[in-house]
Order: structure tokens, then sequence, then C-alpha cells
């Protein structure tokens, strides 16, 4: 930064002659840990292996069996509400025609992806817009739109609250 001293009424005083002053720059102090900072990705995960995921899709076939029995909500809520981690998915359609086929059990659901882990021990990436997506149960196929996924597996469920509500008061 270039200074230059300037003696008015007996006083120095410095001016700073450029026109911006540098400001130094702070070195990063975190390495990128958080989620949102690697771009939705689960890697530096070497100990995730399809097999480990099979034993957690056992656990998977539980939970859907109790959800499905449960008759106080349509089956259509329940698929809606249903949470996908360690579910076996196939993509049956999607925008991208080189995701149609890839199947793997289901790692991470974000709002806007499923991550899949294949038998080459692989994530791959799924948008949910524009895709479909299929699972076996019993015998059933099960057919699931991903844009109607596309919101947290707790928020999709719930009632939106009540916002303009008019209130009546009576003298």
């Amino acid at each position: 930064m270039d200074k230059s001293m300037v003696t008015i009424c007996g006083r120095e005083q410095f001016f700073v002659t450029e026109r911006h002053a540098d400001k130094p720059n702070k070195p990063d102090k975190q390495k990128k840990s958080n989620f949102f900072r690697r771009g939705g990705k689960l890697e530096g995960s070497p100990e995730l292996t399809y097999q480990l995921f099979s034993e957690m899709y056992k656990m998977w076939l539980e939970y859907f069996n109790n959800v499905m029995q449960d008759g106080k909500i349509s089956a259509d809520e329940r698929l809606l509400k249903l949470d996908y981690h360690g579910c076996l998915l196939l993509v049956s359609h999607a925008a991208n025609m080189s995701m149609v086929g890839v199947y793997g059990f289901v790692v991470h659901e974000s709002r806007q992806t499923f991550q899949l882990i294949g038998p080459d021990n692989r994530l791959k990436l799924i948008p949910k817009k524009d895709s479909v997506f299929q699972f076996v149960f019993n015998n059933k196929v099960y057919v699931v739109f991903g844009s109607s996924l596309q919101h947290k597996s707790y928020l999709r469920g719930k009632k939106p609250k009540n916002v303009g509500k008019l209130l009546l008061l009576l003298k």
C-alpha cells in the first residue's frame, strides 16, 4: 500500500494514494467436512459396502411391513411418508436415459436426490425430478414417482398449517 506524507499546518498527515486498500486474505480454517460443501456427496467413506446395506435391507423390509399394516392412513400417504434409507430401488424411468436400469440400496436421501450404492460398491447420485423408481415387497412391485418425493421424508405427510383462518366473534 502506497502512503504519502504531507505536512499541513505543522502536522504530518498520511494519505493513502492507492485507490483501494488491500485486505489480507484469510486462509480457510476448516476443510470441507460439511455435507453441503462437499456438493452432497458421501465420498471419503470407504466402509460403505453393498454387503453392509444388504443386512440393512432386511431391517428395512420389517419396517416396511409394519408401515403397510397400519390401516389408519391410505397406502399412497404411507408410501409418501416412508423412509427409504436401506430400500433396494430400481430406476425405471429418468430424464437422463443413462440412469435407467440403475439399482442399489438407498444410502442417503436428500430433498432432490437419492444416493444409491450398487453391487460394485460405487455411489450413484440419482435426481428425483422426472424419475420413476420401483421396489419389490412380497411379490408386489411398488412404483414411486420421484417428483412427489421432493421433500424431506418427515415433511411429506404433514398437513400444512391453516394460514388464513377467519375468526368469528360472537357478541
